[in-house]
């Protein structure tokens, strides 16, 4: 049935395309380079008009195609990133299995997805770093007292955006040209990015305005500082001053990256890909194809088993063209294992960093 399904004839995928030119991908391309909020800075970059570029910037995010968000280095605020799957081997616990996933505060996102006729979970946590052992206990218990099975942990995940673009939308025929043979010969061919080895570092402590700011740029990465001053009672060069002076100095905010949903959610799929690779090497020249396609959001490296979980949003029919490259990948020698999972969208969850949870410099743990 996803095979014969023709999206590109829905009312919601005319409207999509209509939005998309030449200018957007330029604009996209800037936002993903600089990591700024500011559109001025913004046009000057892409060399075009700040009216321009304001125009198609409003385009895209009032058609929740492009939303913009906060980058927030977590390790540098005393908080440990850590993801878990967990295979259900009972479907009468999975609520409970949901409810006890979210019991811990910290955690991030959360997915149940499906591998053929097998259920799983995909949790991300930001733990923070004097309770680790503690979480892990609790995991482990989860996997004793009910019918779960841990089949997957990365205690130091390295998140990385993959850059996604519209480089396969046609701009003069207004549609999509989804050319995987062309992919693959780039992930054999092509160059290898870096991916920057995580330092182990002392994190700084916040005061009441850095956690007010990170609070209220995570809600809207768009939020202006006098907006924020006002809210809090001060002025806007005390959250000007915080933002720079401790924020952005000390490598907390890492600047802002652009969100995209090129597709309308009800002709597209969530898709889960967890990929082990057959070397470094490869891996580094797979995550180097990503950028400028249309069809992943974010990965999640492991660098020490050359394992990467990749986020995919696509077209319904078009699952099968993208299961089918990635055989082709293993076929070759790229890629060691690999299996692909569709989201359940009920339970497909994303939650903001529990600033309230920070006091006096400290995380309060509650287990």
């Amino acid at each position: 049935m996803i095979a014969m399904f023709d999206w590109r004839e829905s009312q919601s995928f005319r409207k999509y395309s209509k939005a998309i030119d030449k200018n957007c991908q330029k604009i996209i391309k800037t936002l993903h380079e600089t990591g700024t909020n500011n559109l001025s800075l913004l046009a000057k970059k892409a060399e075009m008009s700040p009216a321009l570029v304001h125009y198609y910037y409003d385009k895209l995010t009032g058609r929740n195609i492009l939303k913009l968000k906060v980058k927030i280095n977590v390790r540098n605020i005393g908080l440990q990133p850590i993801e878990i799957i967990f295979k259900d081997e009972s479907e009468k616990g999975e609520i409970r299995l949901e409810t006890d996933l979210e019991r811990i505060d910290y955690w991030r996102r959360i997915e149940k997805y499906y591998v053929q006729m097998d259920t799983y979970w995909h949790a991300y946590y930001n733990i923070p770093k004097e309770a680790i052992s503690e979480f892990n206990k609790f995991i482990r218990s989860l996997e004793k007292e009910g019918n779960i099975k841990i089949t997957y942990i990365n205690t130091n995940p390295i998140e990385y955006n993959t850059k996604p673009n519209i480089d396969w939308f046609n701009d003069e025929e207004r549609k999509w040209d989804f050319k995987w043979e062309e992919w693959i010969d780039e992930v054999i061919h092509g160059k290898e990015i870096e991916v920057p080895l995580i330092k182990s570092e002392e994190y700084m402590v916040l005061d009441k305005p850095d956690v007010f700011i990170i609070r209220k740029l995570e809600e809207d990465a768009e939020t202006s500082f006098k907006e924020i001053a006002s809210e809090m009672g001060v002025t806007p060069p005390t959250i000007r001053y915080h933002y720079y002076k401790h924020l952005i100095k000390y490598d907390i905010i890492k600047g802002y990256e652009a969100e995209l949903k090129l597709y309308p959610e009800e002709i597209s799929a969530h898709i889960l890909t967890q990929i082990q690779f057959t070397s470094r090497k490869n891996m580094y020249t797979f995550l180097a194809s990503l950028e400028g396609k249309p069809f992943t959001s974010r990965a999640l490296i492991n660098l020490e088993n050359n394992i990467v979980v990749i986020y995919n949003y696509v077209p319904l029919d078009q699952i099968i063209e993208l299961n089918k490259a990635l055989i082709i990948m293993k076929k070759i020698g790229i890629i060691k294992d690999c299996s692909i999972g569709l989201i359940d969208r009920k339970v497909k969850k994303e939650k903001k960093l529990p600033m309230e949870l920070y006091e006096r410099g400290k995380w309060t743990v509650k287990f």
